[in-house]
């Protein structure tokens, strides 16, 4: 377990006790936390004359596959076996694997680890079709064996239109966005069992839902991505058996996620509607994601369970609330920051918790709410949500949850890291 955190005003009271009296600044070889960039826990030693405490220590070095953050839980216990096994020498842009938390991990998803030879493709030019465009590699060379898709564009901006037609991601597949500043425009991609989507861009986009997971899909994990769309009614990701008796995803983590600016009309959707009973069988963890100014749907869930912990919800515009709880929804909310920030529309602009059909079951643990932020008008008592422990147990792996408290430094965290980030190449 790291050391506990101290934060900057703390910081900056133990840095002033004692000054100009004299006496020892620190104990010698007494230890404290410090934080090391961009916000990990590390541990400084107060010398032997007790004058100063010596350089902060971050620890080891990451190895060479993008920075880790503050997405790395702080009391996570033994890591599952697809990440243990996540950084061979050989094949470092497997590190990734191991900031996977929530149900994603506890499932084992691994996505396209292990491919080779041919399955694994560097994207290269960013035209709509043809060799070295990813149309083209998700078309035409990706498998359902493990295939690792990676970006080779340079540092700038690149705009890739995927042409507006459903693109099937196969089984095991990575889509790895790290060291490409990647924009994908009218895209719709249609997801399956194993699939890791890392660090892309959705740009701007009035037609369906950007990311479909559905019927039998499972093991999946959507990290660091940022939505700007879409507007006119759908959905940035949209959870669902595709029919009412299907068999339903699950297995999903959705973490460091950006729902970026007030064009966005829907957020995110899991449980197709009140007839899709099989949807309760879905399991979704939802952890560090921003919903920035966005109209609804952060979530809107029906029958599935939801765990969802150290989310920030700003300003929030629509009628139905922060998060929309339909019938049969389980959810979870826990140490998240509601802002409702005061400028909203609707009825239901200041409220957190918006169980509009009545059985849902949903719990809030710990949560902040700030500007006017109200948890729930409706059935504030209405039940535990589920138990998100027992849960993550059904699955063969440990689900690395451990949430920070919901304050400032979370907030400084979620706003300067969530959605795609400059992160270097695999």
């Amino acid at each position: 377990m790291r050391a506990n955190r101290i934060d900057g005003w703390a910081l900056m009271a133990l840095l002033m006790a004692g000054c100009g009296d004299g006496a020892p600044r620190c104990v010698p070889n007494e230890t404290r936390a410090c934080l090391c960039p961009p916000d990990v826990d590390g541990v400084q030693v107060c010398d032997a004359s007790g004058e100063a405490y010596g350089a902060c220590d971050c620890g080891p070095p990451p190895m060479d596959a993008g920075s880790t953050d503050a997405a790395a839980p702080t009391d996570a216990g033994d890591a599952p076996d697809a990440a243990s096994e996540a950084c061979p020498a050989d094949r470092p842009w497997e590190c990734l694997l191991e900031n996977m938390m929530g149900f994603a991990a506890a499932a084992g998803t691994t996505g396209g680890a292990g491919a080779t030879g041919e399955q694994l493709i560097t994207v290269t030019n960013a035209d709509a079709s043809g060799p070295g465009s990813l149309p083209h590699a998700l078309r035409e060379v990706a498998s359902d064996a493990p295939t690792w898709i990676r970006f080779d564009l340079g540092d700038a901006p690149v705009n890739i239109d995927m042409g507006g037609a459903i693109v099937t991601v196969p089984p095991n597949t990575t889509i790895d966005g790290r060291g490409a500043n990647v924009t994908l425009d009218r895209v719709r991609l249609s997801l399956s069992t194993n699939n890791v989507i890392h660090g892309l861009r959705f740009g701007a986009y009035t037609v369906q839902d950007y990311v479909l997971i559905t019927e039998g899909d499972d093991q999946i994990w959507i990290d660091h991505c940022t939505f700007l769309g879409p507007t006119e009614g759908n959905d940035a990701v949209n959870i669902s058996t595709g029919a009412p008796s299907g068999e339903a995803p699950d297995g999903i983590t959705l973490s460091w996620c950006h729902f970026e600016g007030q064009d966005v009309d829907k957020g995110l959707n899991i449980g197709w509607d009140d007839s899709h009973v099989a949807d309760r069988a879905t399991t979704v963890t939802l952890a560090y994601n921003y919903y920035d100014g966005i109209v609804s749907r952060a979530p809107l869930l029906r029958h599935a369970r939801v765990h969802s912990y150290n989310n920030l919800h700003r300003q929030w515009r629509g009628v139905t609330g922060a998060v929309g709880l339909g019938t049969g929804a389980r959810y979870v909310s826990e140490r998240n920051l509601y802002d409702s920030d005061g400028t909203g529309l609707g009825p239901a602009a200041d409220l957190a918790l918006r169980n509009a059909i009545g059985d849902a079951e949903f719990s809030s643990i710990e949560d902040e709410l700030e500007a006017g932020s109200v948890r729930c008008r409706v059935d504030d008592a209405a039940g535990p949500g589920f138990d998100t422990a027992a849960a993550y147990a059904e699955y063969p792996h440990p689900a690395r949850v451990a949430p920070a408290p919901a304050d400032d430094a979370l907030r400084a965290r979620l706003e300067a890291n969530a959605g795609q980030r400059a992160d270097p190449r695999w």
